[in-house]
């Protein structure tokens, strides 16, 4: 099962800034997904596979092609759709 989604938070973001991602990134099969916090890195942030998704307690609309994603706090979407909108990320320098 490929890690290919993440969860996304408009709720906290400026207006017109980068979104906000859920977790802190755990690699494979080392514990359990993170569901806490946020981070603007997409690098950094949690990765989920559907199945991890669809058995969380959360209850959050996976994105589709046309779905108006402003209009929701939080929601799953592909990584790869998430680039196809254009969606710039920050980088943070250390």
């Amino acid at each position: 099962m490929e890690r290919e989604y993440v969860i996304v938070c408009t709720r906290y973001g400026l207006k017109g800034s980068c979104l906000n991602f859920w977790g802190q990134y755990t690699p494979d099969n080392s514990e359990k997904r993170s569901f806490a916090g946020y981070t603007r890195n997409l690098d950094g942030c949690e990765k989920y596979t559907k199945e991890e998704l669809e058995k969380c307690s959360y209850n959050f609309p996976f994105y589709k092609n046309g779905m108006h994603w402003h209009k929701y706090d939080d929601y799953y979407i592909k990584i790869s759709d998430l680039e196809k909108l254009g969606r710039k990320f920050t980088v943070i320098y250390v």
